[in-house]
């Protein structure tokens, strides 16, 4: 124990100041964290772009939409996938690696070759976990990625 009122004051201080000069570390694990609960599916060791992932899920949305036998559903998920893909466009651009049209219809492509009904989104429960989790980070429509639980 301290023993003068002064020296407590000084050792709280002191603790206060620690604790401020680390506070930044702690919310940078907490991101960090956060981000590696999001980690885009297939990439282990954390490499892709975020404006892979992101299109990799408005492709996702764009085959889902036309497999969808609800008009309203399908229009949705149109629209939902224009709003990935211009998000997508736009982390691209901030990367400095906007990619050839090309890129992203390899991507519709190779959605289009695994999923032949919206329901088969379920087969994806890492991929509907990803979208679902970074649409919620940027504001985007998600509602399509969420699995009903059985």
């Amino acid at each position: 124990l301290l023993s003068a009122p002064g020296e407590q004051m000084k050792r709280l201080l002191c603790t206060a100041v620690f604790l401020a000069a680390i506070a930044p570390l702690a919310a940078l694990s907490e991101t960090a964290q956060a981000q590696g609960e999001l980690m885009r599916p297939g990439d282990e060791d954390g490499t892709a772009l975020a404006s892979d992932g992101l299109a990799e899920c408005a492709a996702i949305l764009a085959v889902a939409s036309t497999t969808s036998s609800n008009i309203v559903d399908r229009n949705n998920m149109n629209n939902a996938s224009a709003g990935w893909f211009a998000a997508a466009g736009d982390q691209a651009s901030e990367e400095g690696a906007l990619p050839e049209a090309e890129v992203w219809e390899d991507k519709v492509s190779t959605w289009a070759s695994r999923i032949g009904s919206v329901d088969a989104l379920s087969r994806y429960p890492d991929w509907m976990t990803y979208c679902s989790g970074i649409g919620a980070q940027r504001g985007l429509d998600n509602q399509f990625f969420v699995i009903p639980e059985s």
